[in-house]
């Protein structure tokens, strides 16, 4: 459905609304408050709400969006997205509401009771998150079949805001709160009872305030009357409605007690509409699940506040929440005002998300522009290769983790995606090693099952009543594991089939039968609309009256999971009803598919198919497998990439039958499943039958008709969604035809394996497949056999025969037998020929070769000769065989066969295209790199006209290749790069290895390095055990490579590139690429005579020799000049003078540069040049002709790349005496000009200032000083072609005193260098003049200077480093060999330059001011920590009555203090839970202090300090003569506390006898002393405390149940203070106030840290003993150093509190922890720290600050 098709005018008045977003329309007056609704494309067609947010109310929204996303309620919307605009404003997405407003009553009690029940809940969901909803009132509360929903969240935790009439007082008076929400509730229920708010002016509002609370009792009976309103109703409402915010009920839980009570009256015994019966549990399911489970701190700490990480991989089996957790991360994204964009998006529109259209969500994910993070919700399906699951899982979960870790490498989006556990574990090795290597980090979410607490966390919100839910709980996670989403589901299953008692079993059998059931009517919609148009176009038409729209997409498809629940609805009766909607159709299934699946044979389902035989040509020829071809190493002839690629690419060469295309279903146009109807499918014209429904009938025939409409070529049918189905149930009886074609597609899809699976059990056509396939997966031997068999049956069709023989001679190149295949083919092809070398007359081709079963000759002879694209598929691989076989002049004539057989027929561009890219490797191998592009470019062309996506990536590997040989590093880079990204795109790992090989030879030389190690790395991660040998031989080569830039670096040795590179070319030999391993050993054979190992050079130098085809000119004058070097070494004249004539007959360095191969023209010049003696006249022109190649050669790299790719080169020669002669005879500026400049040489010397800019921007990003300053001498060297460099920085001035300058030298490989003139750097510096010397050595001004004429030097450049009037330094270039080097015109663009490096030194150097600056302040900043800290958290804390020493501000003390709030006014037994050292004995003080008690006694007592024999006399008392010694009557603690309250702590301690006269104490009211008759009445609160778990306590018999139940009505729980390290500052303070009297010592923030890191066993009182021990101690300020040994040396304190969900306080204490040891292991050094944690230093110091002023609790 097109934007244009739906919306219209509607959508233009949604600007800014994202085009996913379809079907836009403004919703009515009232419902949502004047938003919109529309289809969400991404999440297939689902309707949602969208509220458009203008900027200034962004940050209110974001709070709401952040509280709907945390609370549990199913009577509040889902908060699904907050998508931001590029102007501040942002559109909230919430489910969609099909519902009401509230109208005014009066209307039945029942009714509006349970509305209000509803409401009540979500308020109190709402309130329990910390915020409140702040303008409740009819309009915001919805009313449909789906139950009530309360909206509008535009004004949560506002105060002073809601709707007239529905206002608290306090609310007029700018107030609110909780209490209003209340307030507003109440007026609410008297709106729908009575038909009218109670006051619906303000005024009248006001007056009631005026009046008092009489005003309420008498506003209720005046809208009450002459209506039967219960008394406890009225009651209820008095209380929501009371004037006096502390007279108010606030407790929603009591509430909903009150209001539930109401509502079962007026039912008479039936619970409210939403709910369960109560003969069962009350399930309270919520329209999103707040989330809950594996800690997403890791994650967002790498994405926050800007994504460092491209990669964040949530590994989860099914079942384990894993898009649930996805969305979270999006979410908590959205939510953040300065955090990334952020969005869902499902895989398959991830190319449109990122304006990469038809792109696979790989390969929009590698080319997408976009900075911003997209989660993808649930698991994508893998590409090409990476879809095969069969063999080894590790290796199949390595490779998939290796092509994520290299796409996030190369992606500036970053991707959120689900992964299996295997795929996740070995994303974290990946993520590992790249960090170890310094690349971006990749983060991996492991997620576990929820705890027994977590489920029962889970359970509280949504399950009532509460001594259920452990039951519950426990019955789920037998029957779940306690994966989140396996558990959501079965409790959603469990509410909806009233499951009543909980057992694995019967949760089990819920989710099974729940899983997306539908009733007859809807599934028999659904399954129509997926069999055919007619269908879809009903479910648009009625879909929405059938209550079933939810179900289709637009244009009434079917989404996936509706139609898997369609098909579980019918079970068995699908297939029934599919054949029979087939026999509607006119094509019903025969008579023994009618009968049943067993009943059909191989006759009937040959006769459907056409009665021909499989092999015949009649039923249409045989698909042909047409692959690319390899090429050799720095050849271009693109080896596996060309070789490999294709065969993923399944090409099966386009020969469709005649029959497809009279059906109307040929060629390119056909149409395609996505219709669903593809046209007349049989020769009666019955109407088009789906896929979908001749799956679902089980019937062969129609899928074997329905497959032959489709092209050969695939399209548009490959992607019909009953294709994997069809996969998963093939049948036997399916024909070879149509299995072929379905084996073909999955070969097209790069999924062998499953494409051998299903041709195995084929005839010939499939023989053909598996063939392919088995050679795909590196099994060419078993493909080598299976073709011999074919060609074995004398029945074969010509064509297939064709195919065969083709396939055969590729697979004997595969096995390094490439001379046999030619053997072959030349028996075959030259008849003549091979009668005179006695091959002909032979009885069979195996005669010839040993190696055929016997095949007539004729019969080959006429297959070949035939003309198709079979016959044209066979000479293809023919003219590959001969380029590997060292047969070159013969491919040319077998590729005009080729040709010449497919004719002039236009179906086979796939084929034609596959021609013109083996005849452009011939031509780049023989050097004609014109001819070669050319091939290319027209191999491209015909790729796209055959819509194969892998053709451009095949062209740009090739124009990779070629680079190497032509030297232009730029293109070669661009062209690889590219095609890396298209090969992981698509899924082609196995054709990675052979550009792999070309890459790294260009990565290296132009120093990257690490990219280099990056490819090697996952080159080797998805290699396996069936790679074939010569993908693990292109590996050995890449390693080699490797090693050789470890070379260039220094950090490696010629003797270690000889081993490599030897290593790699035994390698390539055993696999049979016999050019790649000559090129090796001679690549090897120049590193061991660099090191001087002359006889290991020769052996190596020979074995190239000896694999070296006499037509390769170009690899035979490498290693001509090889052997020249080494004649000349050796010293033996007669060695030298046969090593000169050899190279004589060979082309020479004008040939070779002509042909583009200037790189090995100019070490053929060079070479000669250093073997000619010094008078040896024609070194001038060596020199000469050399230099004019360097610089054609340079000309062709990017200036970025130029020192690198100089280094490889001048390494390469390993002589730099012979090219300091070299340059010694080139003439000097005097004299003839040294070269024709090249058509860069005037633009250079001209100066361009763009080259100055990018100079300059590469040049202020550096940070390190040292680095700096060593590009800008590369620079310099680089601007004014110098031998070396050099450059001195003056120091900053210090209060030490002056110091020595920095100086940093450089030479021409771009290595370091040590000898410059230092004393030219001090007469810059000195005079602050720049100097030019044309002629150093004859210089006046140097006359005494030594190093001048001890270095030699001829041309000398040097200029001062000036920023705004300020010396800076010098910059100096020189060149020892030419005089007149540089005029007037290179001082001044040297000037020029020089100013722009002192920019450059001097922006380097304020920032390193600021950044000391910056620690200056965080310093100053830390002093005032802890007062604004303290200050902040007093604010936040409430008063509160008569807490005594009790402090704190975090949310679990706040509700503590609430609780005891509610406690103080009634005298029910509590009981108070906690640690030891918690402050229990407080609580219950505050309890006593707070309530009508307050006057009287309170006593406490620790039970467990008392000796049992004394415990009863220091309760009840004792009268005179009870006991030895008991002179006289004393009163126990009861009779002390008459009237006021005893605390008893510890009374888990009580010995069973003493639980039993303490229960009848307080069971009757009254004490009876020891040893006394007399009993005494007392009046005593009684709070009891332990540090014991006193129901574990009851179970194990230790502790009497009657007495618990006696003791405690409401437990009180406190937290440990480890759980509420944010009130540490608070407490300070207060402890400090109490003993620190002079207020003389401070707290820095470090020692703060380190009080929060420990766990504090005793809690709050060992905090107070701390904090004595600094008043004794410390003088003025508290260091970390202060601190007790157990708290300086403790580790951190754990986990944070497991209830505390909040995202924001975790981040942070991650954040922390981070910091913290940064900035330990860097010593303090702020930028060091940075440089570990992968920030700038202005971001941590960003962080530090945020940090340490304690930032904005959004949460």
């Amino acid at each position: 459905m097109t934007e244009a098709a739906v919306g219209g005018e509607e959508r233009d008045l949604a600007f800014g609304l994202p085009p996913r977003f379809v079907a836009v329309a403004r919703l009515g007056e009232g419902a949502e408050g004047g938003t919109w609704t529309a289809l969400d494309a991404d999440a297939g067609g689902r309707r949602v709400a969208l509220k458009r947010v203008p900027p200034e109310r962004a940050a209110q929204v974001r709070q709401a969006f952040r509280v709907l996303r945390r609370v549990s309620s199913p009577h509040l919307p889902a908060a699904l997205e907050l998508l931001h605009e590029t102007g501040g404003g942002a559109w909230l997405v919430t489910g969609w509401i099909d519902g009401a407003p509230l109208r005014a009553g009066p209307a039945p009690a029942a009714e509006a009771l349970a509305e209000a029940i509803a409401v009540a809940h979500a308020l109190r969901a709402i309130h329990e998150a910390g915020t409140h909803h702040g303008d409740v009132s009819p309009g915001n509360v919805l009313a449909g079949e789906g139950g009530v929903v309360l909206t509008d969240f535009g004004q949560v935790g506002c105060l002073g805001c809601g709707t007239p009439g529905f206002l608290a007082p306090e609310a007029l008076a700018g107030g609110g709160g909780p209490a209003a929400d209340v307030f507003a509730l109440g007026c609410l229920l008297c709106f729908r009872l009575f038909g009218a708010a109670p006051w619906s002016r303000p005024e009248a509002l006001v007056d009631a305030l005026r009046r008092g609370e009489r005003a309420v009792d008498a506003r209720l009976a005046e809208l009450a009357e002459g209506k039967a309103a219960p008394d406890e109703l009225l009651a209820l409402l008095r209380r929501l409605l009371a004037l006096d915010g502390a007279r108010r009920l606030v407790d929603l839980r009591l509430v909903l007690a009150r209001l539930q009570a109401a509502l079962l009256t007026c039912r008479a015994g039936h619970g409210p509409s939403d709910m369960v019966s109560e003969a069962g549990p009350t399930w309270w399911l919520p329209a999103r699940w707040p989330y809950a489970g594996t800690s997403l701190a890791p994650a967002l700490a790498l994405l926050l506040p800007a994504p460092r990480a491209r990669l964040i991989a949530v590994a989860g089996p099914p079942g384990s929440g894993r898009a649930r957790v996805v969305e979270e991360l999006v979410a908590t994204l959205q939510a953040q005002a300065e955090g990334p964009p952020a969005r869902l998006c499902p895989a398959e529109r991830l190319g449109a998300a990122l304006a990469v259209p038809a792109a696979g969500w790989i390969e929009a994910w590698i080319a997408g522009a976009e900075e911003a993070v997209f989660g993808l919700p649930e698991a994508p399906p893998w590409p090409g290769d990476l879809a095969e699951e069969s063999g080894d899982e590790e290796h199949v979960a390595r490779r998939r983790a290796a092509v994520l870790a290299a796409a996030a490498a190369m992606a500036r989006t970053t991707l959120v995606v689900p992964v299996a556990p295997e795929v996740g574990a070995a994303l974290a090795r990946a993520g590992a090693e790249a960090a170890g290597r310094g690349e971006p980090p990749i983060a991996v979410l492991e997620l576990r099952p929820w705890s027994a607490d977590e489920l029962m966390q889970a359970l509280q919100p949504v399950l009532d009543p509460p001594e259920e839910r452990e039951g519950w709980a426990s019955a789920l996670r037998a029957a779940t594991g306690g994966w989140p989403g396996a558990t959501i589901e079965a409790i959603e299953a469990c509410a909806r089939a009233s499951l009543s008692r909980p057992t694995p079993e019967g949760i089990a059998g819920a989710s099974a039968t729940a899983r997306g059931a539908l009733d007859a009517g809807r599934a028999r919609l659904v399954l129509e609309a997926a069999w055919t148009a007619e269908g879809r176009e009903a479910a648009v038409a009625t879909g929405a009256g059938l209550g079933a729209a939810h179900l289709f997409a637009p244009g009434g498809v079917p989404l996936g999971w509706a139609l898997a629940a369609a098909r579980r609805t019918f079970g068995p009766r699908v297939r029934e009803l599919a054949r029979e909607r087939l026999a509607e159709l006119g094509d019903a299934p025969g008579r023994d598919e009618a009968g049943g699946r067993a009943g059909h044979g191989e006759e009937d389902m040959s006769r459907d198919a056409g009665q021909s035989r499989a092999g015949d040509p009649a039923s249409g020829r045989e698909a042909h497998v047409a692959e690319d071809m390899p090429r050799s190493a720095g050849r271009g002839m693109a080896a596996e990439s060309a070789l490999d690629a294709s065969e993923r690419e399944g090409h099966v060469v386009e020969d469709m039958s005649d029959r497809s295309c009279e059906n109307g279903a040929g060629g390119r146009g056909g149409s395609g499943p996505e219709e669903h109807a593809l046209g007349d499918m049989s020769p009666g014209g019955r109407r088009g039958v789906s896929l979908a429904l001749a799956v679902d009938a089980e019937s062969p025939a129609a899928v074997a008709r329905w497959l032959a409409a489709c092209p050969e070529t695939g399209g548009a049918w490959e992607r019909d969604p009953a294709l994997p189905r069809l996969l998963e149930r093939i049948d036997a009886g399916l024909p070879d035809a149509a299995r072929a074609k379905l084996a073909a597609a999955l070969l097209r899809a790069g999924q062998a394996g499953r494409a051998l699976a299903l041709a195995e059990a084929g005839g010939p056509r499939c023989g053909l497949i598996a063939a392919r396939a088995l050679e795909q997966t590196g099994r060419a031997g078993e493909a080598l056999a299976r073709l011999d068999a074919l060609l074995d049956d004398p029945e074969l069709a010509a064509e297939l025969r064709a195919t065969a023989v083709g396939l055969r001679w590729r697979a004997l190149t595969d096995l390094g037998r490439a001379s046999e295949a030619v053997l072959e083919a030349r028996r075959l092809a030259e008849p003549a020929a091979a009668e005179e070398t006695g091959l002909k007359g032979q009885a069979s081709l195996a005669e010839a070769t040993g190696d055929v079963g016997h095949v007539p000759e004729d019969m080959l002879e006429a297959a070949l000769a035939s003309t198709g694209p079979g016959a044209a598929e066979a000479w293809l691989w023919a003219a590959l065989a001969a380029i590997y076989g060292g047969a070159e002049g013969r491919a040319e004539g077998w590729l005009e066969r080729a040709d010449e057989r497919l004719g002039t027929a236009s179906g086979y561009p796939g084929l034609q295209a596959r021609i013109e890219q083996v005849r452009g490797n011939l031509a780049h191998l023989r050097g004609q790199l014109g001819l070669a592009e050319a091939a290319y470019g027209r191999a491209a062309s015909a790729f796209e006209r055959a819509g194969e996506a892998i053709g451009r990536t095949l062209l740009a590997a090739n124009l990779a290749a070629l680079a190497i040989v032509s030297g232009e590093l730029g293109r070669g880079l661009e062209y690889g790069r590219q095609a890396l990204r298209g090969y992981l795109a698509l899924g082609r790992v196995q054709a990675l290895p052979e550009l792999a090989e070309n890459l790294v030879q260009l990565l290296v030389r132009a120093g990257a390095q690490a990219e280099a190690v990056r490819l090697s790395v996952l080159l080797a991660q998805t290699l396996g055990d069936t790679s074939s040998s010569l993908a693990r031989a292109r590996l050995g080569r890449v390693q080699a490579e490797l090693v050789w830039g470890e070379r260039l670096r220094g950090r490696s040795s010629d003797a270690a590139v000889a081993h490599a590179f030897a290593a790699a070319a035994d390698e390539l030999q055993r696999a049979g690429a016999a050019r790649d391993a000559s090129e090796a050993w001679l690549r090897a054979a120049a590193a061991a005579r660099r090191c001087g190992q002359p006889t290991r050079a020769a052996e190596l130098l020979a074995a190239a020799e000896q694999g070296i085809d006499a037509g390769d000119e170009e690899l035979r004058v490498g290693a001509a000049l090889e052997r020249l070097l080494a004649a000349a070494a050796s010293g033996a004249a007669g060695e030298l003078a046969r090593a000169g004539q050899l190279l004589a007959e060979l082309p020479r360095s004008t040939d070779l540069a002509a042909r583009g191969r200037l790189e090995l023209a100019w070490q053929y010049d060079q070479v000669l040049h250093a073997i000619l003696s010094p008078s040896d006249p024609r070194r001038p022109a060596l020199a000469r002709r050399a230099a004019h190649t360097w610089e054609a050669l340079m000309s062709k790299i990017p200036d970025l790349d130029k020192p690198g790719a100089r280094a490889a080169l001048l390494a390469e020669s390993g002589d730099r005496a012979a090219l300091a002669a070299l340059l010694s005879d080139l003439p000097e500026s005097t004299g003839e000009a040294a070269s024709e400049p090249t058509p860069a040489e005037p633009e250079r010397r001209a100066g361009d200032p763009g080259h100055l800019l990018r100079m300059y921007r590469r040049l202020v990003r550096e940070d390190d000083l040292g680095r700096l300053l060593a590009q800008v001498v590369d620079a310099a060297m680089e601007l004014c072609d110098a031998e070396r460099g050099a450059i001195a920085v003056l120091p900053a001035p210090t209060r030490s005193g002056p110091t020595e300058p920095t100086l940093i030298a450089r030479e021409l490989a771009g290595g370091p260098g040590g000898t410059f003139s230092r004393s030219v750097l001090d007469r810059v510096i000195a005079e602050g003049a720049p100097i030019l010397s044309v002629d150093a050595i004859t210089d006046d001004r140097f006359g005494q200077s030594r190093s001048i004429s001890h270095l030699n030097l001829r041309s000398v450049l040097a200029v001062p480093l000036v920023h705004r009037g300020a010396l800076l330094g010098a910059l100096y270039v020189d060149h020892r060999l030419r005089r007149g080097a540089w005029g007037e015109a290179d001082l001044a663009r040297l000037e020029e330059f020089a100013e722009l490096a002192a920019l450059a030194i001097a922006h380097r150097g304020a920032v390193a001011a600021l950044a000391e600056r910056g620690r200056e302040l965080a310093a100053l900043l830390e002093e005032r920590e802890l007062e604004v800290r303290g200050l902040r958290e007093a604010a936040r804390t409430p008063e509160r009555r008569g807490y005594g020493g009790m402090v704190g501000g975090t949310g679990a003390i706040q509700a503590v203090f609430r609780l005891v709030d509610r406690l103080a006014d009634s005298d029910v037994p509590v009981v108070i839970y906690g640690e030891s050292g918690t402050g229990k004995e407080l609580v219950a003080r505050a309890i006593h202090d707070g309530g009508p008690r307050r006057a009287r006694p309170f006593v406490a007592e620790n039970c467990g300090a008392i000796p049992e024999t004394l415990l009863e006399s220091v309760l009840f008392g004792h009268a005179r003569g009870a006991f030895t010694g008991a002179q006289r009557a004393t009163p126990g603690l009861f009779e002390a506390a008459d009237g006021g309250t005893l605390f008893l702590d510890e009374i888990g301690e009580m010995s069973p006898a003493m639980q039993t006269k303490l229960l009848r104490v307080l069971q009757e009211g009254e004490v009876r002393r020891v040893g006394d008759t007399a009993v005494r009445k007392i009046d005593v609160r009684v709070i009891a405390a332990s540090n014991r778990d006193l129901d574990a306590m009851v179970a194990a018999g230790q502790f009497r149940k009657d007495l618990l139940y006696r003791v405690r009505v409401v437990k009180v729980e406190l937290p440990p203070l480890r759980a509420r390290t944010e009130d540490l500052p608070l407490l300070i303070e207060h402890f400090l106030g109490k003993y620190d009297r002079g207020r003389r010592l401070t707290v820095s923030a470090s020692a703060v840290r380190a009080l929060a890191r420990y766990a504090w066993p005793g809690n709050i009182r060992e905090l107070e003993n701390e904090v004595q021990r600094w008043v004794a101690l410390c003088e003025a300020r508290v260091e970390p150093d202060d601190l007790s040994p157990a708290i300086r040396e403790a580790p951190a304190a754990g986990t944070p509190d497991p209830d505390d969900l909040r995202l924001r306080p975790r981040v942070e204490r991650l954040e922390r922890e981070l910091i913290d040891r940064a900035l330990q292991t860097a010593g303090g050094n702020q930028t060091r720290a940075a440089t570990l944690l992968g920030l700038s230093r202005f971001g941590l110091q960003k962080k530090l600050r945020r940090l340490e002023s304690g930032g904005d609790d959004e949460d």
